[in-house]
């Protein structure tokens, strides 16, 4: 169906999306960092990005803001479940300054992120 790029840190939570956009057959990608999903989405027909806003080494916060001047087309949703320094509520609002469309809060439920990608191909995650 679509070619996706998630961006998390920790790898479980990449590897238990994956698997639910795999089974919706998506094709999926993955990246630890910014700096990684970049080199991703320079070289692969990304459709949809899906990215933690929280990570060292190249945030998400960043990544939005270069993906969205860089790459208009690839639709942007952001994911958080905050830290111990920035509340859900900041976290959303940092979101939308950055460029997502769509802000999902973690744990995100099986339904909520099929929901989310469905509305970002058809044009709502841009």
């Amino acid at each position: 169906m679509s070619a996706i790029l998630i961006v998390d840190d920790v790898p479980v939570v990449r590897l238990v999306l994956a698997r639910i956009l795999k089974k919706a057959g998506h094709s999926v990608y993955e990246a630890g960092n910014g700096v990684e999903a970049l080199d991703i989405v320079a070289c692969r027909p990304i459709e949809v990005l899906l990215t933690d806003l929280w990570m060292p080494g190249g945030d998400g916060i960043a990544l939005l803001g270069q993906i969205k001047s860089g790459h208009p087309r690839i639709a942007r949703i952001a994911m958080s479940g905050g830290t111990p320094l920035t509340s859900l509520g900041d976290s959303l609002a940092a979101a939308n300054a950055a460029g997502a469309a769509i802000f999902l809060a973690k744990p995100i439920e099986k339904s909520e992120l099929l929901n989310a990608i469905d509305r970002s191909l058809a044009g709502g995650g841009r």
